[in-house]
């Protein structure tokens, strides 16, 4: 993920951050850049941003074998704890009890916010009706007759159950 944050990130600069050249002495000897490097050279290329805005979208998806989701949640609490002032994360996930243990300290920071879409289960299940109108109302459609459309409706809206119920953290870093 963080190789993937640079290249988007470097990708908008009009110059190469040096950090980013410094990785090159890992491809030079075939090598993959160890975790510590590729958050330094992250950090370098969100820096001269006015704002840099990373979402991170379904933590709770990310696995738990190899501890792939132990080691992305550290990776964020450090960018977290950084001092970059410009850089914004919004991260969700379903409610999963790793994830809320090690993504709470961090919201309890002024700057921080935590939405509960389960909270807002009415809201979140009229948006969900309201965009299965749309998609259903769609050419895509026009052969299936009104009854069906109604039921495939009903079903949908019925066993949506959490597909759009996340909870979304928000951090930033404001020192």
């Amino acid at each position: 993920m963080i190789r993937s944050l640079i290249v988007q990130i470097c990708g908008r600069r009009p110059d190469t951050p040096k950090q980013l050249l410094d990785l090159r002495r890992f491809r030079d000897v075939n090598h993959q850049p160890d975790l510590e490097s590729l958050e330094t050279t992250l950090r370098a290329s969100i820096q001269d941003f006015k704002n840099v805005y990373l979402v991170v979208d379904a933590l709770d998806e990310c696995p738990l074998a190899n501890v792939e989701r132990d080691k992305l949640l550290k990776v964020l609490g450090r960018i977290h704890g950084s001092s970059l002032t410009n850089l914004h994360v919004m991260c969700t996930s379903r409610l999963e009890l790793d994830i809320k243990a090690k993504l709470e300290p961090l919201v309890l920071r002024p700057v921080s916010t935590v939405v509960d879409l389960q909270k807002r289960r009415k809201e979140v299940d009229r948006d969900i009706r309201t965009y299965i109108d749309q998609k259903i109302e769609s050419s895509d459609f026009r052969s299936w007759s009104p009854e069906l459309k109604q039921q495939v409706k009903a079903a949908l809206t019925e066993k949506a159950n959490g597909m759009y119920r996340t909870t979304h953290w928000l951090f930033e870093n404001k020192s």
